[in-house]
């Protein structure tokens, strides 16, 4: 038994990378995961409203719950529900970048008129709530 622990401490010790340094990149995958089920259910919005998308995150989770396809989406870092900048949704003209938002999924509905919009963006925002990036630019999805 002391060779075990003996054992794990050592590697903790030797390989801290291995237990503590991933973490946030694991909290950046769930995230990533997260911005792909609000691209599935974005899609599921236009099959059935003739391609076109929602202005707001709002709307989106009201039909979204009403069609039976909403799927919960949780903060990476702060394990909560919901929209708003303690949550895990916020359309994206209400993101802050130096407000504390972190391990949001942004909604930005595009190219709109009247509350219906033939596209979208989907941001992230890391612990520090800075939007992701890859090679240095937004890190998005969209149609």
């Amino acid at each position: 038994m002391k060779k075990i622990i003996l054992s794990t401490l050592t590697c903790l010790l030797v390989f801290p990378s291995i237990s503590f340094a991933n973490i946030p990149r694991i909290k950046i995958t769930d995230l990533k995961n997260n911005m792909s089920v609000l691209q599935k259910t974005l899609e599921n919005y236009a099959t059935g409203s003739g391609g076109v998308f929602p202005e707001d995150v709002n709307n989106l989770i009201a039909e979204a719950k009403n069609g039976s396809y909403w799927k919960k989406i949780k903060n990476p870092f702060n394990n909560r529900e919901g929209v708003g900048k303690n949550g895990s949704l916020l359309n994206y003209k209400e993101y802050n970048p130096k407000g504390k938002m972190g391990g949001l999924v942004l909604y930005e509905g595009t190219d709109c008129n009247g509350g219906i919009c033939s596209g979208y963006k989907i941001y992230g925002t890391d612990i520090d709530g800075r939007l992701i990036e890859f090679q240095g630019q937004p890190f998005t999805f969209s149609n």
